[in-house]
């Protein structure tokens, strides 16, 4: 009888324990938001609810992730938006952690309400259960599922784990994708609802911004084989700092580049969204919008919520620690301006640049140059003494440090702004009167195409482990010899003869294709006898290794011993003796080559292609002398 009065102390102690265990595990449970679920679904203003996600699942060949939330009660299907990823690749948040969502937009997504996710905090770690019964709101509140019985409720976790996907919606009417970051303001009598730059991703149905054009690139034209066109972007800004780009194409280029003036506001909906491409577009954002036929623009009337432009200037002394390629906003006065210069680049299509300099008082007086591109660089006609304003301008460390103006910056001539007036007092005072500035940029040696003079000597194995031109265009000289030149096609191509309709300065020089037995050029739209012109491919060697390297027309004269390509067609043809014996002569010859690295990406492998630029005899007294010089450097 003792024994088992002790034994059964024994079980109520410990039954006692288990309660008072059991009690601070439920006491550590985080409180869910009641309600949250509805809110959201209903799109009613809540601040940051806290739920707990009961179902994590990858979507097939995307990188998206669909969730289920609950608030204990209901539950409902939300998603991941792309920059939270990290956050279930790393574990940082799983299946059963508590949540707390602190931005979010609700869009229709096959016929459901599916709560978008921006931005979130951590509550909690995974816990062992899912908190309460929660049960399918939209089911719910259609009367379509009865509270769940006694039976169901104790029915084990993984069973339950079925309920979450809710059956598909009926009779669904798309809403406006808002949540708890949009806005809302009052035009003409009537309430709009306005979105968030910063939520704008491809679920975002219907949507609204409200934004003030920053920036506004020149109208650029393209020629392809299937077809022509024109085209424009702005990037636009909203009241939460919010950047996104918007392009027009074509008709739509056309009515809407008078209308989008820097500094408007407009109310933009019905646009296509797309993902940004980081090489053209400088903003963080990851997509950017297509503005169509079918897309709506209205004028702001009250701009008074939305923020002015605003430039955070680099003084030009302090250019010289800027990263290359990075994005500046300048301002500064005009020293000089260099005549346009038109070029043909290596890839054959004719260009137009033109520099000019720039000076402040930073550091007591300092320069740099800028360059123009295109229409700009042709039809710049700004006096020197003028005060420029240039917004996102794009450093270079090419020779020293050098700015250039690209077609996603904003130049403005002469702003009426305090500090255009300080510095015009500032130039009027020292250097138009003969006042010295030091200059961040060396100056250069004239012709096109980055000869290799001032290019900095490597062999190829010393550019292959150096990386050159795997991430970004290098320029280097190399000495090499001409080992094989792949001529078992046609090495030319049949180019146009044309003046270029839009600069008659130019020849066309695009690349003809047979039409109706005659030869046709789709941007001149006209038929005319081909110019054939050089594309070589060819294997140059060092002494420490190989480089397949491509030449255009002028180095590839130089190559062939003058031959030029139309002669060598001819020779093709009628004799082809001749035309092997050239690719005989020509090869084993040594050079002074200018090359251009650049990357390249093949079958998802990144790869460098060597492109030439310049090509010089060898100077055997230059090169005897650089060779003394490296040995001298090894007794050192």
């Amino acid at each position: 009888r003792a024994h088992t009065t002790q034994t059964t102390k024994l079980r109520t102690t410990q039954t006692q324990q288990t309660t008072t265990e059991d009690t601070n595990i439920m006491s550590n449970v985080p409180e869910l938001t009641k309600g949250a679920v509805k809110a959201l679904l209903e799109q009613r203003e809540i601040a940051g609810p806290v739920v707990q996600i009961v179902e994590v699942r990858k979507l097939q060949k995307t990188d998206r992730y669909r969730v289920v939330l609950s608030d204990g009660d209901f539950f409902c299907q939300g998603m991941f938006a792309n920059q939270l990823n990290g956050m279930l690749n790393d574990d940082e948040v799983a299946r059963k952690s508590v949540v707390k969502l602190n931005n979010w937009v609700i869009n229709p997504i096959q016929g459901k309400d599916i709560v978008i996710i921006l931005g979130l905090t951590k509550v909690s770690e995974p816990l062992a259960d899912i908190i309460g019964n929660p049960q399918s709101f939209e089911v719910v509140s259609k009367g379509g599922a009865p509270a769940p019985s006694q039976q169901q409720q104790q029915q084990p976790a993984q069973q339950q784990q079925q309920q979450y996907s809710a059956p598909p919606r009926q009779n669904t009417q798309p809403q406006q994708n808002y949540g708890s970051s949009s806005s809302s303001s009052s035009t003409g009598g009537r309430r709009r609802i306005t979105n968030p730059i910063a939520s704008i991703n491809p679920y975002s149905g219907d949507f609204t911004i409200k934004a003030r054009v920053s920036s506004r690139g020149p109208m650029r034209t393209w020629n392809k084989p299937t077809g022509n066109g024109n085209l424009f972007s702005v990037d636009l800004i909203d009241a939460e700092g919010g950047e996104i780009r918007a392009t027009c194409f074509n008709t739509v280029a056309d009515q809407y580049f008078p209308l989008f003036e820097i500094g408007k506001a407009f109310y933009i909906s019905k646009c296509q969204i797309k993902g940004s491409n980081r090489k053209f577009n400088p903003l963080n954002h990851d997509y950017e919008l297509t503005i169509d036929k079918s897309s709506i623009v209205e004028p702001v009337e009250d701009e008074s919520a939305l923020p002015e432009i605003t430039y955070n200037y680099t003084p030009i002394a302090q250019i010289v620690s800027a990263p290359n390629e990075s994005l500046i906003d300048l301002i500064a006065v005009l020293q000089e301006v260099k005549i346009a210069v038109d070029f043909t680049s290596k890839a054959g299509k004719p260009m137009t640049r033109r520099e000019i300099t720039l000076s402040d008082d930073s550091n007591g007086g300092s320069a740099i140059e800028c360059t123009l591109w295109g229409n700009q660089a042709q039809e710049f006609n700004v006096p020197t003494g003028s005060v420029v304003l240039i917004r996102r301008a794009k450093v270079s460390d090419y020779s020293g440090k050098t700015i250039s103006v690209s077609n996603s910056s904003t130049f403005e001539a002469n702003p009426d702004l305090k500090e255009a007036h300080r510095l015009r007092g500032w130039f009027d005072q020292t250097v138009a009167v003969g006042g010295q500035v030091s200059s961040l940029t060396r100056p250069r040696t004239t012709g096109g195409g980055g000869g290799a003079s001032r290019a900095p000597p490597k062999t190829f194995e010393q550019a292959r482990a150096e990386n050159i031109g795997l991430t970004k265009n290098e320029n280097f000289s190399i000495k090499a010899c001409i080992f094989l030149i792949k001529h078992d096609n046609d090495v030319w191509y049949p180019a146009c003869p044309q003046k270029d309709a839009s600069d008659p300065k130019r020849v066309c020089q695009k690349r003809l294709f047979q039409k109706a037995g005659e030869w046709y050029c789709e941007k001149c739209a006209t038929s005319s006898t081909p110019v054939f012109r050089y594309m070589l491919n060819f294997m140059a060697v060092d002494h420490t290794g190989v480089g397949w390297i491509t030449a255009f027309n002028d180095q590839g004269v130089v190559i062939l011993g003058g031959q030029e390509a139309g002669t060598l067609s001819s020779w093709k043809a009628d004799n082809i003796n001749f035309y092997e014996q050239v690719f005989r002569d020509a090869a084993f010859r040594s050079y002074r080559f200018g090359i251009t690295a650049r990357p390249h990406t093949y079958q998802d492998e990144a790869r460098v292609q060597f492109g030439l630029n310049s090509i010089s005899p060898l100077d055997y007294a230059q090169e005897s002398q650089s060779l003394i010089a490296q040995i001298r450097s090894y007794h050192q």
